[in-house]
């Protein structure tokens, strides 16, 4: 029996197309939103099709709480409902290193999903100038 889930990547190519969509990614306390094969694939296939994606937290110490498990996505470790549905996902991947790669950079590298909620070195940094040139007068 096909699944209807198996046709979110045309589903999405052609939302791509129309003006004004966007993907709004919600993500739970604990982020378990990421362990969801689907929500992976779903987050890449939006960063493909140029779908403007924005991320809603409940706020930035479930980051923290997480943040190692964030540094380390891997879809292979990913859960899906139908094992049916996570190998057909798998076999789209032609390179699941790459993959995973783009995806880390895609959800916490700079200018990632979640970046804005994770740079705290670039803000202590930021912050440090600040004292700094007022100190210098």
């Amino acid at each position: 029996v096909q699944c209807e889930l198996n046709k979110f990547d045309d589903m999405m190519a052609l939302l791509s197309v129309g003006a004004g969509f966007g993907h709004v990614v919600a993500m739970d306390r604990k982020f378990a939103l990421l362990t969801r094969v689907w929500c992976l694939a779903e987050i890449a296939e939006a960063e493909a099709s140029q779908i403007p994606q924005k991320v809603l937290i409940y706020d930035d110490r479930c980051i923290d709480a997480v943040y190692h498990k964030l540094k380390h996505l891997d879809i292979r470790e990913c859960e899906a409902t139908r094992q049916e549905d996570k190998d057909e996902i798998l076999a789209s991947i032609p390179d699941i290193d790459v993959f995973c790669g783009s995806l880390q950079e895609l959800v916490m590298g700079n200018g990632g999903l979640l970046s804005k909620f994770t740079d705290h070195e670039a803000k202590l940094r930021n912050a440090a100038k600040f004292v700094r040139r007022a100190l210098e007068f």
